[in-house]
């Protein structure tokens, strides 16, 4: 087996056991169709500009975030930062997801 269909494998593993865990049912698809913007800066600075509509938030997520959230749907993941990345391909944690309008 290459590389590369292993990672992929890895990769659609990680994205199942959120779905599984966390009944996210738009991630993978919001994640293949460029709507997701990582993390707490960005999607800061995109809540104020009102181009969020959805946040991902990990366990370890930066609660100073939530004080500044005006009318954006909130999903708490099971999981942490770390394995949230992973699970996306990324080799960096994630703690928070925004999904663009």
């Amino acid at each position: 087996m290459s590389g590369r269909n292993r990672n992929s494998e890895i990769k659609m593993e990680g994205i199942s056991k959120l779905r599984k865990g966390d009944n996210i049912l738009n991630l993978k698809k919001e994640y293949e169709n460029n709507k997701l913007v990582i993390g707490p800066k960005i999607s800061k600075k995109l809540m104020k500009k009102n181009k969020i509509v959805k946040l991902y938030l990990s366990t370890n997520a930066p609660m100073d975030l939530l004080g500044d959230i005006g009318v954006v749907e909130i999903e708490h993941l099971n999981v942490d930062a770390i394995e949230l990345g992973k699970s996306l391909g990324k080799n960096f944690p994630i703690s928070v997801l925004g999904v663009l309008k």
